[in-house]
């Protein structure tokens, strides 16, 4: 059964909400539906990862099914271990009979039968293993080496965790965590903390600039929970709001006594977990509910606390211990491991390796670097290819410790979009006026972890070298809109590139993990008609995100660009480095802390645009056709251009106005196809640029 099949029924929606607030989510897929014998309606809903992919039939009695119309998408959702997005999908329909089974179907492979029981309900299992849950957050937890049976010390650290989301109405974050020491939910064996010795100061939270102890510690415990489970989790709430990206240490302070917390007996297999969100409340005539609704989660598996008391027994001679048999690694449904001697196989310098279907998670020994050698490892998958060198993995690994790469494997997850869900990122989207997007080829969310050989789970978001990413472009695609965006945890759009290689991919160098998404950037102006003559040039220089336009929604295409804004425009189609600068400027008029001082900066760094005899730049000085041309001839001997008819004379009408100095360069552009001249025949090189001049020159200069 697939993986990404609904995990989780219900009857009702309230129900579900009430159940993903108060109780853990299944590690399996327990559904039900129901049906109404007063009005024939049976009702239900599943969770997905595809709903346009989903069917629901009910069986008649002479055996037939009969579909349910298509299901509606709630506004419910929550995401596997890796994040991935699951939508809870309801159907309701009307029947004229009382169905023998229901039937739910994903695509063409994945099949579920609810059967009917004897209270009414169509109950059905998939024993696939999903777990359910809020967005998981980076974490990682201090129970290693701890004795079963012992109390915390005092200044021992807990756990640790990096929130992902703020999402509270002043979006400044939450002020409350809540703790599930290490537990076995089946044998009812628990870590507790002890209400008689401890208060909210005995814990608090440590990040690198400075500490905050709890201000109040609180309840999470109700009457359908395990009774053994009391005091096993609780809730923290800080004075100060817990913000997202920031890592923080949860610690029992100095001031504890050391016996607040007393962990389970020894054995392996514990679990715990630290939430993320907000404490609430819910009273009753009968009984008040404690629950905690979560924004982010980070869980801990297959935690082990020590017994160190020695075993007793007589003083017999040594017996010689059974050969050990060496067990196979455990490997993750729907992971590719990569072994060393796959690294044997390398072809012009490559090794290519091929994802099979259903994989979605690629795992790599931590000295994959040293495998590789002077080789790159190319993975292909649906729609994408990544490249990996040795270089580029030594860097990303520089700041682990060698404990923390011991035995590690690295893990780097590159999963394929369902078209809803491409679709639905497109949706939350957040865009500037008068612009859309639409889906132009593959979409893929992409993590880069590191997996410890304790089970914990290092995550790579920002990463300090970039990797190289290929996207798969539509057939139907406009190849002068479409470029690779990363979808932020704000719902913007960060643009990354819009190169395409020999394939027809998009190629580009990814330095965050997340969503990233191949669309079409169609934006208007207000005063750019489709009859103007530079129209579709000005459409491509926008999707380069090259040139914005004014507040109006007007992009002036008559308008003039000053020198400053030409080596803007300049940098960021070269991609020139233009962080700034701490030595002083360059140029006499240009401040470091002037907006266009980076720009400035790599245009002449990049041997492209000079300053005048006096040492000024004359950034707000609007630049000339032939200033224009000279920089776009440097650009191209730059780059290796030849000039196979340098000898011949400009054809220009007004040859004699143009400086001998730029004549060459002039040539250059022109035998390039860069540049031509009016319709008199002049070239008018001490004319102005234009905006719209511009767009050409950049439009034709992205395809060179």
């Amino acid at each position: 059964m697939s993986r990404k099949f609904s995990r989780k029924m219900s009857i009702s929606i309230a129900l579900i909400m009430l159940l993903n607030m108060l109780v853990p989510v299944f590690s399996f897929a327990a559904t039900s539906m129901w049906f109404d014998y007063r009005n024939g309606k049976i009702s239900g809903g599943i969770y997905t990862a595809d709903p346009d992919s989903v069917t629901v039939q009910a069986k008649d009695a002479v055996g037939e099914y009969h579909q349910f119309t298509s299901g509606v998408v709630g506004s419910y959702f929550q995401y596997d271990d890796d994040n991935k997005t699951y939508y809870y999908l309801h159907f309701s329909e009307t029947m004229d009979f009382e169905p023998v089974d229901i039937k739910f179907t994903e695509g063409s492979d994945s099949e579920l039968v609810l059967t009917k029981d004897e209270y009414g309900y169509y109950q059905g299992v998939d024993d696939s293993s999903v777990s359910l849950d809020v967005y998981r957050m980076t974490g990682t937890h201090e129970f290693i080496n701890k004795l079963g049976g012992s109390y915390l010390s005092k200044g021992d650290t807990i756990l640790s965790f990096t929130p992902e989301t703020t999402l509270t109405p002043d979006m400044i974050g939450h002020q409350y965590i809540s703790i599930k020491l290490p537990y076995q939910y089946l044998t009812g064996i628990y870590s507790k903390y002890e209400p008689s010795n401890t208060s909210a100061s005995d814990f608090q939270l440590v990040t690198e600039t400075g500490s905050v102890s709890a201000e109040e510690l609180l309840p999470l415990h109700n009457f359908y929970d395990d009774p053994n489970s009391e005091f096993n989790r609780f809730a923290l709430k800080f004075p100060e709001p817990i913000q997202k990206g920031v890592t923080y240490k949860l610690v029992l302070s100095p001031s504890s006594e050391g016996n607040e917390i007393k962990l389970a007996s020894a054995g392996s297999g514990y679990l715990a977990e630290v939430r993320y969100g907000e404490y609430l409340t819910h009273t009753t005539a009968d009984e008040t509910f404690y629950y905690f609704s979560a924004q982010n989660v980070s869980k801990f598996h297959n935690i082990t606390l020590k017994n160190n008391d020695p075993i007793p027994g007589p003083n017999l001679d040594p017996i010689a211990p059974p050969p050990i048999v060496p067990t196979p690694p455990v490997v993750e449904i729907g992971t590719q491991p990569i072994n060393a001697e796959e690294f044997d196989n390398a072809q012009n310098g490559k090794i290519s390796v091929q994802l099979e279907d259903g994989t979605k998670k690629l795992q790599l020994p931590a000295n994959t670097s040293s495998l590789l050698g002077d080789n790159e490892l190319v993975v292909y998958g649906d729609g994408f290819a990544i490249t990996l060198s040795a270089s580029e993995l030594e860097t990303l690994l520089y700041e682990l410790s060698e404990e923390q790469l011991k035995d590690a494997n690295i893990e780097i997850t590159i999963e394929s979009a369902s078209t809803f869900e491409k679709n639905r990122q497109i949706k939350s989207a957040v865009l500037p006026a008068n612009t859309k997007v639409s889906t132009a080829g593959s979409a893929v969310h992409f993590n880069f972890n590191i997996k410890t050989s304790d089970d914990q789970t290092l995550s790579l978001h920002d990463l300090n070298t970039p990797l190289r990413l290929a996207l798969e472009v539509s057939e139907n695609a406009n190849t002068d809109l479409v470029g690779v965006y990363l979808l932020n945890e704000d719902g913007e759009l960060e643009y990354l590139g819009s190169d395409l290689n020999e394939n027809g991919e998009l190629v580009v160098d990814v330095s965050k993990t997340g969503k990233l998404l191949v669309l079409a950037y169609d934006k208007t102006f207000e005063d750019v008609k489709k009859e103007l003559w530079a129209h579709d040039m000005i459409k491509k220089v926008s999707a380069l995100h090259l040139f914005q336009g004014d507040e109006n929604g007007n992009f002036n295409p008559s308008g003039n660009l000053s020198r400053a804004e030409f080596s803007a425009v300049l940098s960021r189609l070269l991609k020139l480095e233009t962080k700034s600068i701490d030595s002083p400027a360059s140029f006499e008029d240009v401040q470091t802390n002037d907006w266009y001082s980076g720009y400035v900066q790599a245009v002449k760094n990049a041997g492209l645009l000079n300053g005048d005899a006096e040492g000024n730049f004359n950034p707000n000085q609007d630049i000339t056709r032939e200033q224009m041309a000279v920089v776009l001839g440097r650009l191209l001997e730059l780059g290796g251009f030849k000039n196979s008819e340098r000898e011949q004379a400009l054809a220009f009408s007004d040859n004699e106005q143009i400086s001998e100095w730029a004549a060459h360069y002039i040539q250059l552009a022109v035998q390039a196809g860069l540049i031509n001249g009016k319709d008199n025949g002049k070239f008018d090189p001490n004319a102005l640029l234009t905006r719209a001049e511009a767009a050409k020159i950049f439009a034709l200069l992205h395809k060179l």
